[in-house]
């Protein structure tokens, strides 16, 4: 009993036990508890308060060198997805939606003869409406900046018809399902100061079956969320693997102004209506449908997501531990993605095994993973014009002007 007495008289200064013994008798054999809370300072070393203040004003929690060395640069990338909430697991369809801004700039005759010769793969599709032939480009420089904005304007309407019917019968827009695409991207090129490419692209595409009414749904909702009436012209595209629309988007207001959307729904307000009105009509996603989309990531050859979780995990000297590769939001299934999708970048040849689970990946690995993704995409091109050129009898036009301007028959992509 003396060596217990004395036990917990050394124990009651103890900083885990102050103030919170009373008249507690802590006895041989017993579990010491901490019966006082201990503040989060205390534990974490008061060099966590005086965090380094970086861009903008946030703070970043100070590590010694030797510290950062051992658990590598990941810490920052998860301590900032778990605050803001980043690879959540989010239930709704995916889309795909890109925007890209075109100012209607004085081009030049090369401009304008690269776009004619452009403009010949699709030639066998022009009205006799539509435009300068490459013979009358020709001509000279008279009036080339003047009018090359026109010309791309109308040479790009002409593209997403594909070389189709006459353009006229391929675009829609908010009321109508037969206008001419190719003559009001002429006239706002004429008029306006700036106009936006977008593409929609539903990661379930076949299943809306109806891409039309999905996209006036996308631009109703768009003239909602930016509170003014949208003029734009639509075509679809089902030549593809993933069916997708590309969208002509007016850059000016009713009243004369120029549009200017917002960077904040640029970046996810296209993407976050198309979700909810592909969620809307299909569902939420099931787990076979994740399950397909991350097999399909795995395989893909080109840029993914789960390229994005990989290379921050990327030490500085290049090399990553397949064994460590984690999903920020700790999802097993994601986890055993990301381990799946190193070993495919090891077989496209884009990362070595220095050692047994060890890669070293090429400081160009994601410049070069993305020019795969133009090498397929110009086969794919190749293949499509092949096919084109061997159902066109040898008196076609485009034929004919695309053999004396040697470029292949058929559209780019």
């Amino acid at each position: 009993m003396t060596s217990s007495t004395s036990l917990n008289a050394l124990l009651r200064g103890s900083k885990l036990l102050r103030d919170a013994m009373g008249a507690d008798i802590l006895q041989p054999g017993s579990r010491l508890r901490i019966a006082r809370p201990i503040d989060a300072e205390s534990l974490i070393g008061r060099h966590e308060g005086r965090a380094r203040k970086v861009a903008g004003g946030a703070a970043r929690p100070a590590l010694s060198s030797a510290l950062q060395k051992r658990i590598g640069p990941t810490r920052g990338l998860f301590s900032r997805t778990v605050r803001h909430g980043a690879f959540k697991y989010d239930p709704r369809q995916r889309a795909v939606v890109k925007v890209h801004y075109f100012g209607h700039g004085g081009g030049g005759a090369t401009a304008l003869r690269a776009h004619a010769r452009y403009v010949a793969r699709d030639a066998s599709a022009r009205s006799p409406e539509a435009g300068p032939s490459p013979d009358e480009v020709r001509k000279g420089d008279d009036g080339q900046a003047e009018r090359s904005a026109e010309v791309r304007a109308r040479s790009h309407a002409q593209y997403l018809s594909r070389g189709r019917d006459v353009e006229r019968t391929m675009f829609y827009d908010t009321l109508g399902d037969r206008v001419d695409g190719a003559g009001r991207a002429a006239q706002w090129a004429k008029d306006d100061r700036r106009h936006f490419r977008l593409i929609l692209a539903p990661e379930n595409g076949t299943r809306l079956e109806d891409l039309k009414s999905y996209t006036r749904e996308v631009m109703s909702r768009a003239e909602a969320a930016l509170g003014t009436r949208l003029e734009w012209v639509a075509v679809d595209h089902w030549d593809t693997d993933n069916p997708h629309t590309h969208v002509i988007l007016r850059g000016r207001h009713e009243d004369g102004r120029d549009l200017v959307i917002p960077r904040e729904y640029v970046s996810h307000g296209f993407r976050n209506a198309a979700r909810d009105i592909a969620t809307e009509r299909l569902g939420f996603r099931t787990r076979d449908d994740a399950r397909l989309a991350l097999q399909n990531e795995i395989r893909a050859h080109r840029p993914t997501r789960l390229d994005q979780i990989i290379a921050p995990q990327i030490g500085e000297d290049g090399t990553v531990r397949i064994a460590r590769l984690r999903a920020p939001n700790g999802a097993p299934e994601l986890t055993e993605a990301l381990k799946a999708r190193a070993h495919e970048l090891k077989r496209l040849g884009l990362a070595t095994e220095t050692s047994r689970n060890v890669l070293a990946f090429d400081c160009d690995w994601r410049e070069r993973l993305t020019a795969m993704e133009l090498h397929l995409d110009i086969r794919k091109s190749l293949m499509r014009a092949r096919a084109q050129d061997l159902a066109r009898g040898p008196t076609d036009p485009a034929r004919q002007l695309a053999k004396a301007l040697r470029l292949p028959i058929g559209p780019d992509r």
